[in-house]
């Protein structure tokens, strides 16, 4: 049976173009995300874990919350996974200790980890029960774990998985730790915008107070109720 041609240098060419285009606007996108998403993040962690399945050819994606002093992980978000690892999230029983979970190790080390075949790992080869588990019960081969880098340290992961030996390249690496930094603005933004609500409520609430008092010169009552 005859090889097939190898594509044209202009095809090759077109399709380089088309991938760019893509990455440019899937970039644009999180970043219109992260400018009308003041205090939730969760608009802008579903973009980065679908435009990362995406482009990269993953099966199953999701970003996962956790950090440092963490008993257990949260998923934020999630593309193509079981319903029954979904379950697992829910119910608290996704460890942050990095001896069981390689998320938590790619958090906890700050270190982006990629598993070209998971069956070509000492755990699986010794039999560690997540890494068995990964390989026969999602159908999990290459996978990519990038962290989620603030400035205190890990606070999430973008995890990538492929059902079929395919390792990811440089490129795709390096977009998945360029959403990962977008995730980590996104945080942040949600954070300080909570911080800066919190704080105007409080100055609004001082303000009743204070006002209430000037009115309430003989009895106090009305001052203890609005407190």
């Amino acid at each position: 049976m005859q090889s097939p041609l190898p594509p044209a240098p202009e095809e090759s060419l077109a399709a380089e173009l088309g991938l760019a285009r893509a990455r440019e606007a899937a970039l644009r996108e999180i970043l219109d995300l992260i400018s009308q998403s003041r205090g939730d993040a969760t608009p802008v962690f579903d973009a980065v874990v679908h435009r990362a399945a995406d482009l990269c050819g993953a099966e199953a994606a999701g970003l996962v919350i956790g950090k440092a002093g963490d008993r257990v992980q949260r998923a934020a978000s999630h593309f193509g996974i079981a319903p029954e690892g979904i379950s697992m999230y829910e119910r608290g029983e996704v460890s942050m200790d990095p001896d069981i979970s390689i998320a938590a190790r790619a958090i906890l080390t700050g270190t982006t980890i990629h598993i070209p075949d998971m069956i070509d790992t000492d755990g699986y080869r010794n039999g560690v029960s997540h890494y068995v588990s990964a390989v026969h019960d999602t159908g999990s081969r290459s996978q990519l774990f990038v962290p989620l880098l603030a400035a205190q340290g890990g606070t999430g992961c973008i995890l990538l998985n492929r059902k079929e030996v395919r390792p990811f390249s440089p490129d795709e690496i390096g977009l998945v730790e360029t959403f990962a930094s977008q995730a980590v603005i996104a945080i942040e933004n949600a954070h300080q915008f909570r911080e800066l609500q919190t704080r105007l409520e409080r100055e609004a609430a001082i303000r009743d107070i204070l006002s209430v008092i000037s009115q309430s010169r003989d009895d106090d009552a009305p001052v203890f109720d609005l407190i």
